[in-house]
C-alpha cells in the first residue's frame, strides 16, 4: 500500500511541475491514485496544497504576463512619443532655419529700399535773361532732394553764353577742358578768408605814388588771412607785395604763405621781410606749393599791421 502511495505522490509532483494536469481533473486523479478508498486524508491534503501552490503560481505567472504585456505596450507608446518628439524637434529646427533665411531676406530688402533713391521729375518753364527757353520735358530731376538738370537745358544755357562744355562718360568739362598753365588768384577757388581781407582791393597807391590793385589784407588785428583751394593742381605761386599809403607810421608786419595738405598739416613756405609804409614792393616768385591742397596767405606781426596788397599773383606749374 505504501509503495502505491509513494508512487502516487511522485506522479503528483511530476504532474505539478510539468503542468500536465488541469486544475480539477488533476485533483481527482491525484486523490484516486493516493487513496482509492479515500482512507489516507493526510496525503490528499498534501496533494491539495501542492495543487493550490501550483494554481497560485500559475495565477501569478498570468498576472506577471499581463503586467509584462502592459509594460511592453507602455514601452511601445513611450517609443512612439520619443519618435514624435524627435520629428517635432526636426520640424522646429527646419522652421527656425526658414525663419533665419526670411530674416536675412528681409534685411536685404530693407537695405535695397534704403539705398533706392527717391526720384521726382518736374516740368517747369525756364527763362534765360528774361526770355522763355524752348520747352523741355522734365528739365529737372529731384534725386533725394537734390536737383539735376536735363542735358538739353544745359546745352541751351551754355550755348546762350557762348561757353562750351564737353561730356565724357562720367565727367562734364565746362569751358577749358585742360588745366590752364597758370591761374590768377582772383579766379582761383576761394576756400576761406578773414574779416580783414578782401579779394579785390580796388585801386591803391603807396607813398611813392605807385598804383596797384589785388588782394587786400588790412591792418585790423583779427582775420588777416585768405586761403585758396588748389587740390595739388599747381606747384608754384608768384606775386608782388605792396604796402598802401593807408598804413600808419610805425606799423609793421610780414606776409607769410603756408601750404596745407589733406591731413591739415600746415607748412610755412614763404615769409617776406618786415614791411612798413616805407617799404618798396616785394616780389616773390617760384614759391614751392607742391602737393598743397590749400594755400593760405596771412599777415603776421606784433600789434596792428599794415595795409598790404598782393598784386599780379597767380598759381602755375613748372
Amino acid at each position: 500500500m505504501k509503495k502505491v502511495i509513494i508512487g502516487g505522490i511522485f506522479s503528483v509532483i511530476v504532474a505539478v511541475v510539468t503542468g500536465v494536469f488541469s486544475l480539477h481533473a488533476g485533483q481527482a486523479q491525484i486523490i484516486n491514485i493516493i487513496s482509492p478508498d479515500n482512507q489516507d486524508k493526510d496525503y490528499v491534503a498534501v496533494a491539495e496544497n501542492l495543487l493550490n501552490d501550483y494554481n497560485q503560481n500559475k495565477k501569478e505567472i498570468e498576472e506577471l504576463k499581463e503586467e509584462n504585456n502592459s509594460l511592453s505596450e507602455s514601452g511601445q507608446a513611450l517609443s512612439e512619443i520619443q519618435q514624435e518628439k524627435e520629428l517635432l524637434e526636426e520640424d522646429l529646427k527646419n522652421e527656425q532655419q526658414k525663419n533665419q533665411e526670411l530674416q536675412e531676406q528681409n534685411q536685404s530688402l530693407q537695405e535695397q529700399v534704403k539705398n533706392t533713391p527717391s526720384i521726382e521729375y518736374k516740368t517747369i518753364k525756364s527763362y534765360l535773361d528774361g526770355v522763355e527757353m524752348t520747352e523741355i520735358e522734365k528739365p529737372i530731376a529731384l534725386v533725394n532732394g537734390k536737383s539735376f538738370y536735363n542735358e538739353d537745358l544745359i546745352k541751351q544755357v551754355f550755348g546762350h553764353y557762348n561757353t562750351g562744355f564737353e561730356l565724357e562718360t562720367d565727367k562734364l568739362y565746362i569751358g577749358e577742358k585742360k588745366l590752364l598753365d597758370s591761374l590768377p588768384l582772383s579766379k582761383a577757388t576761394l576756400y576761406d578768408k578773414g574779416d580783414s581781407t578782401s579779394i579785390n582791393s580796388g585801386e591803391c597807391k603807396d607813398l611813392s605814388g605807385n598804383k596797384f590793385s589785388g588782394i587786400l589784407i588790412t591792418n585790423d588785428h583779427y582775420g588777416r588771412y585768405i586761403s585758396f583751394l588748389v587740390n595739388k593742381n599747381y606747384n608754384k605761386i608768384s606775386g608782388v607785395i605792396h604796402v598802401s599809403d593807408q598804413t600808419p607810421n610805425g606799423n609793421e608786419a610780414k606776409i607769410e604763405i603756408y601750404t596745407i595738405d589733406e591731413n591739415s598739416n600746415e607748412v610755412k613756405v614763404f615769409s617776406s621781410p618786415t614791411l612798413t609804409n616805407l617799404s618798396e614792393p616785394v616780389v616773390f616768385s617760384g614759391v614751392d606749393i607742391t602737393n598743397a591742397k590749400i594755400v593760405k596767405i596771412r599777415q603776421s606781426g606784433p600789434g596792428l599791421g599794415v595795409h598790404a596788397v598782393i598784386s599780379d599773383a597767380y598759381f602755375y606749374n613748372e
